[in-house]
């Protein structure tokens, strides 16, 4: 699947040390999808940094062609944004 970054988003993951293979890995098989606002999603997965569990977070404008990432990150607040 094909898809685009935005400045933003190539900001965010040389700031926060997420690779673009870490990028196409989740961009290729979410463990979620998760909507957001609009035509925005959020897709996610579980991950570990420094061995302790995160998810990574990207969200999406699914409305554009190709798909956009808006902006990327790690968060430990799984609880927060993991639908059972």
């Amino acid at each position: 699947m094909s898809f685009s970054v935005s400045k933003h988003a190539e900001h965010e993951m040389l700031r926060r040390q997420i690779s673009p293979e870490q990028v196409a890995a989740l961009m290729e098989h979410p463990d979620q999808i998760v909507e957001a606002h609009g035509a925005l999603v959020c897709y996610q997965c579980l991950s570990e940094k420094d061995g302790k569990p995160c998810l990574l977070r990207a969200v999406i404008n699914e409305a554009a062609n190709p798909r956009k990432i808006v902006t990327i990150y790690r968060t430990t607040k799984i609880h927060k944004y993991w639908k059972p």
